[in-house]
């Protein structure tokens, strides 16, 4: 009798763990490596005061505290451009009109989309404007790769929610047109000479 209690409330901790800290171990997890769906290249980048657009999907610059990252584009020497971080700047290349700006020749430029390998269970999440809440969670990612010739790249990581509903399945699914609060991490690295 005692030994099944024992059992039964180890059982009842193990789940009140997993409910409470899956979400951080699938971040954790994340970071370690994601699920790539698709990775396309990018021939032009628009920048819109907080938001970048790549090949038509726009990304806002807010963390996912929805505060300002800090990330800006900043205009010279001459007509190039160049992404601004942390006091880094890494040069993308020659500007468009309104704000566009393309990779220079021999540039790798790609944007690709990611998901997490596991997700965790929200017995206890509710909506109480539409009834309808997710069973499941999980992460979306956007990722922009820039590398130059001369070795020097920058990475910027975007990440969204997803949730899993019994009428629809995940949402939300396919392109994403728009993400809001979601800058991750941004990762400039100087040329190596």
């Amino acid at each position: 009798m005692r030994s099944t209690l024992f059992a039964l409330l180890a059982v009842c901790c193990g789940l009140a763990l997993w409910l409470s800290a899956a979400r951080t171990l699938t971040l954790w997890m994340d970071s370690l490596h994601t699920r790539q769906l698709k990775s396309e290249p990018v021939t032009e980048v628009r920048w819109d005061r907080t938001s970048l657009e790549c090949n038509g999907v726009h990304l806002d610059t807010f963390t996912t505290e929805t505060l300002l990252s800090g990330l800006a584009v900043v205009a010279g020497p001459g007509p190039r451009m160049s992404l601004e971080y942390q006091g880094k700047k890494f040069p993308c290349g020659p500007a468009g009109s309104a704000f566009t700006f393309s990779p220079d020749p021999g540039d790798i430029v790609t944007f690709s989309s990611e998901i997490s390998h596991f997700s965790w269970h929200t017995p206890l999440e509710m909506n109480f404007m539409t009834g309808s809440a997710p069973s499941w969670r999980r992460h979306q990612y956007r990722r922009l790769t820039w590398t130059k010739p001369s070795h020097a790249s920058l990475e910027i990581l975007w990440r969204i929610g997803q949730g899993y509903f019994a009428e629809g399945g995940w949402r939300p699914e396919g392109p994403i047109a728009y993400v809001t609060a979601g800058l991750v991490s941004v990762t400039i690295h100087e040329a190596v000479l």
